[in-house]
């Protein structure tokens, strides 16, 4: 593709020097001679520096990451961020291990799309499941929260049941696929919600290299999803086996 690149140095580590878990700490560019936002479409050249610190310890594990960018969009200048934050406990012993969990994230979005300067932060590459196996939402112009459970009745069986919160956190700015297509624009709307999922999943290990996995997630639909266009919810249906070798 020869109107985007990504170049960057990574660097994991520090499990030696720190008194609990591990840093990882990275700078990614990237250029995208077409990038497009509720503001526009561009010459985008972004730059990010990250930090991500990550371990367990007595039954708690943790993984937080920040993420500054800045760079140009068209005319105007970048500055745009993320929080991201991934905390549980395993309760190991009790029956069937459960794992209580809170994941809460936020990123930047943009206050102004008349003024040529861009806050919408932009996750790269991320995956599409980010918040759930529907893979509506992508991580931009966002906060939410997302607790959720985890037990495992025998080694090789896995349930995990989800909700999931979504709002956007600047109202001039509007919601985004994980690929990054707008799915909305703002639409003259003041309305922050944007929805909510519930998901439950399960996993069962056939034999050590073949795994099957059974998902089902449903959207509902928010206040502001609701007062700008079609607003439906979504059932989504996953099932999968998966050979390692």
């Amino acid at each position: 593709n020869d109107d985007q690149a990504l170049w960057g140095v990574y660097a994991s580590g520090g499990a030696e020097m720190l008194p609990f878990g591990a840093i990882d700490l990275y700078y990614l560019g990237f250029k995208d001679d077409a990038g497009t936002f509720v503001q526009g479409t561009a010459r985008e050249r972004r730059h990010s520096i990250g930090a991500r610190f990550h371990g367990e310890d007595r039954g708690w594990d943790w993984n937080w990451e920040a993420v500054y960018q800045f760079g140009t969009f068209g005319d105007g200048s970048i500055q745009a961020w993320t929080l991201a934050s991934d905390t549980g406990f395993t309760f190991s012993g009790l029956p069937w291990r459960p794992r209580l969990a809170l994941s809460a994230n936020v990123a930047s979005g943009d206050g102004d799309p008349d003024n040529e300067d861009l806050g919408t932060f932009n996750p790269l590459f991320p995956r599409g499941n980010y918040f759930s196996e529907a893979a509506v939402l992508g991580p931009r112009n966002f906060f939410n929260l997302h607790p959720f459970l985890t037990v495992s009745p025998t080694d090789r069986w896995s349930l995990t049941t989800d909700v999931n919160f979504f709002w956007r956190l600047e109202t001039e700015d509007g919601v985004y696929a994980p690929a990054g297509q707008i799915i909305r624009a703002p639409g003259g709307s003041d309305q922050r919600f944007v929805g909510s999922a519930i998901s439950l999943a399960s996993e069962y290990a056939l034999a050590e290299n073949l795994v099957f996995t059974a998902i089902y997630t449903h959207f509902f639909a928010g206040d502001f999803i609701r007062a700008t266009g079609p607003s439906e919810d979504i059932d989504f249906f996953e099932l999968t086996v998966q050979f390692r070798f």
